[in-house]
């Protein structure tokens, strides 16, 4: 996988997946996002060696993530991923 900030190749730092109850802090940060479909899914922390840019990411099944896609598009998005307005808060 290249990093996005500069195109280099960036590294796996850490991997969580479901069940994995020795890095619970990398699962909550993305539990609480996707929660409402699933506790399937695989969440790893990244860093390019190049720029130190970092990031986490989600690893899905493809058909998770077409039905994640036609729910957000039939239903709107779950009240966990809405934003609250500047007036809300």
């Amino acid at each position: 996988m290249k990093c996005p900030k500069c195109g280099n190749k960036w590294h796996v730092i850490n991997t969580a997946s479901n069940g994995d109850t020795s890095r619970l802090y990398l699962r909550s940060m993305i539990t609480e996002l996707l929660s409402w479909y699933t506790e399937d899914f695989v969440v790893r922390h990244r860093s390019c060696s190049s720029c130190s840019y970092a990031s986490i990411t989600v690893e899905l099944e493809r058909s998770d993530l077409i039905e994640v896609c036609n729910i957000v598009s039939e239903e709107g998005l779950p009240r966990v991923l809405v934003r609250p307005s500047v007036s809300e808060s």
